[in-house]
């Protein structure tokens, strides 16, 4: 639904002081000392975890290397999103 004169009569007339209720106080920005911010022109993005080697082995003389394995352990997804909001303004509100 737009918004129509008839909705914001008072934001029509000189006086007004102040409006309020339509902001928040401002809250420090406290991620960033948190996490490490990245840009992305994906739709989502992959971490692949890996396995680690087992404790080595002791090795006696003469005898035979052993060998190890790795493997592809978890996954973890960011899937990027945009937030967004407006408003429709009539012409005439415009004009007002």
């Amino acid at each position: 639904m737009p918004q129509m004169t008839s909705n914001w009569g008072k934001a029509l007339v000189p006086g007004i002081k102040a409006w309020y209720g339509a902001t928040y106080n401002e809250v420090a920005e406290v991620g960033l000392t948190i996490f490490q911010r990245e840009k992305s022109d994906k739709n989502f993005e992959e971490f692949v975890g890996t396995s680690s080697f087992g404790l080595f082995q002791v090795k006696t003389e003469g005898g035979q290397m052993t060998f190890d394995t790795m493997q592809q352990g978890f996954i973890t997804r960011f899937t990027h999103y945009v937030y967004m909001s407006g408003f429709v303004v009539t012409r005439e509100m415009n004009d007002d």
